[in-house]
């Protein structure tokens, strides 16, 4: 039975990826990063409380399906914030921890032994992301993109500010005029 659940999951896994990667670029990084975090969180719940193997089984689909869009758009919106320089490098700490931390709930769940506790405690893990998720910026690559040039400018001063950055103003310009043209 466990390679069945398995393979939901991971089935899950590589349509979530190829659904919520390309809406991404019609709905918005931090969009399509909050939205699998919200079905996460429903759906860990969900696989703990089902009646059956049928519900837990589609839980499992659909927790793959939302982790594939989670990680694909959360480390995207994340390395577009950085450097070009350390954007591997960002991105490859990034996966790291992703494996770590899949590692660590391997060994919470051989502790806890009970499935449906398991699912609780990484609900409450979830619940977590769910509450930070809301406060991530938008992509000022995908606004600048979307052609919404004055919400780019605002965050990118906005994170200038917190990197203790002076930008020239004429910077701004010169990307608002470039977005223009494309």
């Amino acid at each position: 039975m466990a390679e069945v659940a398995q393979t939901a999951f991971m089935t899950g896994l590589l349509s979530g990826s190829f659904i919520f990667g390309p809406t991404a670029e019609s709905f918005g990084r931090r969009r399509t990063t909050q939205v699998p975090v919200v079905l996460l969180l429903i759906f860990c719940i969900v696989a703990g409380v089902s009646p059956n193997v049928y519900v837990y089984m589609v839980s499992q689909f659909i927790i793959g399906a939302a982790f594939g869009g989670y990680r694909i758009n959360s480390t995207v919106l994340a390395t577009e914030w950085i450097g070009i320089t350390k954007r591997s490098f960002a991105s490859c700490i990034s996966q790291m921890f992703a494996g770590i931390g899949q590692c660590a709930m391997a060994g919470l769940v051989y502790v806890i032994r009970d499935w449906r506790k398991a699912q609780y405690v990484m609900a409450g893990a979830q619940a977590f992301v769910f509450i930070y998720i809301w406060w991530t910026p938008e992509s000022a690559r995908w606004l600048l993109g979307q052609g919404r040039i004055e919400e780019a400018n605002k965050l990118i001063r906005k994170v200038a500010a917190i990197n203790k950055k002076k930008i020239p103003d004429n910077m701004l310009d010169k990307v608002s005029a470039i977005t223009f043209l494309i």
